[in-house]
């Protein structure tokens, strides 16, 4: 029988129950902080209750009610649950009593989980969530005896101890909030104690429980099996590395830049000692990662401050954890993306030896662009709802509830109900996600099986200058060349006589044109006077060839190949201009040779006279030993350039001298044409 919970995610997908839970606990909050009993001003209007639920769910920060002056300490506790289900994901909570009530999880709870966490997997969801809980509590626990050794001897036990616990718990989730000031941490800006602690669970909340759990389990082998830290930190996954080393880079680079800018402004920090101004700087720059408390007065900052803070509250905290933003690992695939196209090597984005799927960047730029939509949707808005109040000070208040940071310029209490509106709804799509928010409001259509014709755009893109080829002639080995080239994403442009040669390659080249090789005005209409490279595939009609090669050097071809049938016919080609000349039946040949005396070599290029690049199967004598052991270079004058586990695996580039080949192991080599026979090591 079908039950209710079945019925339930049978009917909705994953995306419109993440966004409907959301939705649910913000407005269930703000009917909760509506109530006589969690408030003590009955004038304020239920709109600002839905605010401070949004803020305090959405994990953000902005208020336009002072907690500790208007609300009871049963709308504080109310507060505290909010921001801790924010934090957390209200499906975390769920899934917890379903597994605490010994209930199988769904498949669709499950996804549900991977989506709100950002797990990578659906192994072991009950763990994963028990291991979350265990970090939260643990680390919002240490807040709370940290936070009270100041504010117990401050507010007294009971007080002292409340208030700690909504710090911790506020600073943890990057939520923003207090209840003991009316000003966030500005009048405890040299304090390092509550500067200090609120640091620390920003950092831990922001960093994600992906990368706690990594971390953890590197030190667990570390002290387990005895391995250096450098050997823990090469074990740690891409992920792990990648947040670890933005957060530095944004944490120092924040800090030193509102250090710079603001160190003699009066209003900021100019009053401060060394010490203080290094303490406040690095506080801002750590809010900044989507937390909201403030120690400096955000309205008297330099407008070149609050341009950097809106870059950096955009790209916000890590994927899993409690901070907002577009995410640190979003932002390194748009920067990998765009110096892969400038180097002209976007086929591969590689970041610490590894390679990230295409599919990747794709997602993290309809990310940023899903962002910059929102925002500008916003912005436009409170530019007419709320005319009165400064671009830039509406420009800051969107970046900072989108990006769930909090920090405000001091405006927030003046917009308009519009304006709140407005407000709220950026905190909601940037704490769910604007993929979620359009996913869950329109229907999946299956994918279309159709393919339409591809034809290029003009856009504002001046095209770099790719290394270019002419192949004239398109026979056997002149179409292999071609293809390969075009393969390396090169420009090719490919000429033969034979229109049925053109039709062959007319989809793999960048242009393939019918044309007499002989005639040089054809070759200058077919573009060849611009390309880097021609190369003359016609070996077996000598005249043809050597009137090509005249043809080529008069456009001034830069470097010109040329193919030849016999030696003869190489020195004439070469006395011409020609700058190589090949013998494909000859090379081929000898190359065939020398992979027959070995039973070893799988393929084998020459370099030069001297040196040859050879792939090989791992001789039996090698296998189970490490290259250090081997000591290759000493006894047989080869090094080894890569490691492959088989034909159709990926190259390892440069293996470590610790490395230990096993039985099947592909090695690509250089080594001294007089020893590779020697390779041949049963």
């Amino acid at each position: 029988m079908t039950t209710l919970r079945e019925k339930f995610y049978r009917k909705l997908k994953t995306t419109r129950i993440l966004a409907i839970s959301f939705a649910f606990v913000i407005i269930t909050g703000g009917i909760l902080l509506n109530l006589p009993i969690a408030n003590n001003d009955p004038n304020i209007p239920f709109i600002d209750h839905l605010f401070m639920s949004t803020s305090s769910v959405c994990v953000t920060g902005l208020v336009t009610v002072v907690v500790v002056d208007k609300y009871t300490i049963f709308g504080q506790w109310v507060l505290i649950f909010l921001m801790q289900i924010g934090g957390l994901g209200l499906m975390t909570f769920l899934v917890t009593f379903i597994t605490v009530a010994k209930k199988q999880l769904f498949m669709a709870e499950k996804k549900l989980i991977q989506d709100s966490l950002n797990k990578a997997d659906l192994d072991n969801i009950p763990k994963y969530i028990k291991s979350i809980f265990k970090y939260t509590f643990f680390f919002e626990g240490l807040g709370v005896v940290f936070f009270s050794l100041r504010l117990v001897p401050m507010y007294g036990v009971s007080s002292g101890l409340f208030k700690s616990l909504f710090l911790s718990v506020s600073a943890f989730c990057n939520a923003g909030l207090d209840n003991f000031s009316n000003t966030s941490l500005i009048p405890y800006s040299s304090d390092p104690i509550l500067n200090l602690g609120v640091i620390a669970l920003i950092i831990t909340g922001g960093l994600g429980f992906a990368v706690w759990f990594d971390l953890s389990n590197g030190l667990k082998n570390k002290f387990k099996k005895d391995i250096s830290f450098k050997s823990m930190i090469h074990h740690l996954t891409l992920h792990t590395k990648i947040v670890l080393t933005m957060t530095s880079i944004l944490l120092g680079l924040g800090a030193l830049l509102f250090l710079v800018i603001e160190y003699n402004n009066v209003n900021t920090i100019a009053n401060y000692s060394f010490t203080e101004k290094l303490l406040i700087s690095f506080f801002q720059s750590t809010t900044l990662r989507t937390a909201g408390f403030s120690s400096v007065n955000i309205g008297d900052c330099k407008i070149a401050t609050l341009l950097m803070m809106c870059v950096w509250m955009l790209i916000g905290g890590s994927p899993g954890g409690t901070a907002g933003g577009i995410k640190t690992t979003t932002f390194v695939a748009i920067v990998i993306a765009i110096v892969s196209v400038f180097k002209n090597s976007s086929d591969h984005y590689r970041i610490f030896k590894r390679e990230i799927p295409k599919e990747t960047f794709y997602k993290a730029i309809i990310v940023f662009f899903m962002y910059v939509i929102a925002l500008f949707i916003a912005v436009f808005t409170l530019s007419i709802s709320d005319e009165s109040i400064g671009f830039l000070d509406i420009l800051f208040e969107a970046f900072s509830a989108i990006n769930t940071v909090g920090l405000s310029t001091g405006i927030t209490t003046s917009f308009s109900n519009v304006g709140k509106i407005v407000i709220i709804l950026l905190m909601y799509v940037g704490r769910v996600g604007p993929i979620t928010i359009v996913l869950s409001l329109f229907k999946t259509k299956k994918k279309e099986v159709i393919s339409y014709a591809k034809e290029d755009i003009l856009i504002g893109w001046v095209k770099m200058k790719r290394k270019s080829f002419a192949v004239l002639g398109l026979g056997v080995f002149g179409s292999t060349i071609a293809k390969r080239l075009s393969s390396y994403d090169y420009d090719v442009i490919a000429i033969d006589s034979d229109m049925s040669c053109i039709d062959r390659l007319s989809d793999f080249v960048s242009i393939a044109i019918q044309a007499d090789i002989t005639d040089i005005n054809q070759l200058k209409s077919a573009g060849v006077s611009d390309v880097d490279c021609a190369i003359v595939a016609t070996g077996s009609h000598l005249e043809n060839s050597i009137i090509a090669v005249m043809n080529l050097k008069e456009l001034g071809t830069p470097y010109i190949v040329a193919k030849a049938k016999n030696k003869r016919y190489m020195k004439i080609l070469e006395k011409i201009g020609a700058d190589r000349v090949i013998l494909p039946e000859k090379e081929m040949g000898e190359r065939v040779a020398k992979q027959l005396v070995s039973s070893n070599i799988i393929d084998l290029i020459d370099i030069d006279d001297e040196y040859s690049v050879i792939e090989i199967v791992a001789p039996k004598y090698w296998i189970n030993k490490s290259l250090i052991d081997l000591n290759l270079r000493s006894k047989y004058g080869i090094n080894i350039l890569g490691v492959r586990k088989s034909p159709s695996t990926r190259l390892s580039i440069s293996p470590s001298a610790n490395y230990i080949i096993e039985a099947n192991d592909i090695l690509l080599v250089i080594a001294e044409k007089n020893k590779f026979e020697l390779l041949d090591i049963k």
